[in-house]
């Protein structure tokens, strides 16, 4: 609806509603892939604590940041691949969870399952960036969609 205001035309506020989303970037380095995955603190912090996990909405503490390295453990994963947790922290609005997997050389595809916070948000989504040297190849995750394939060839 617009509102007349002598001879401008000014639009009524719009109310958005930002997506729950996470980022996640698995970087190849030449001998490993390293994972960041990115969350909106106050998604985190809601969504962990409505599902239990943490008593309440808060990830400033050094438990509470293992815990969500603990789900990303437990929702992200790389078929055939081990991938070891190095650590989480908050910087401002968001949190970061670190990960690494050692690889001899770097396979022709890549299988993948992003799960994280969709069992908790249904809206969930989850987008997933594959940088290999300077070309970067996207998957979205959402609803129940499970392992998706990435061509790295």
């Amino acid at each position: 609806m617009m509102l007349l205001c002598g001879a401008a035309v000014l639009p009524r506020t719009a109310l958005a509603h930002r997506e729950k989303q996470t980022t996640t970037l698995v970087e190849w380095t030449g001998e490993s892939l390293a994972i960041t995955h990115t969350f909106h603190r106050h998604d985190a912090e809601i969504a962990l604590a409505q599902a239990g996990m943490i008593d309440r909405p808060e990830i400033d503490s050094l438990r509470s940041r293992a815990l969500v390295a603990i789900h990303v453990e437990e929702t992200f994963g790389i078929e055939g691949v081990a991938i070891e947790t190095l650590g989480a922290e908050t910087v401002g609005n968001r949190i970061y969870v670190y990960q690494e997997a050692a690889l001899p050389a770097l396979p022709e595809a890549l299988t993948i399952r992003a799960a994280m916070l969709r069992n908790l948000w249904r809206d969930q989504i989850n987008n997933v960036d594959v940088k290999v040297e300077r070309e970067i190849k996207s998957l979205r995750f959402a609803g129940d969609e499970g392992a998706k394939q990435v061509s790295l060839v």
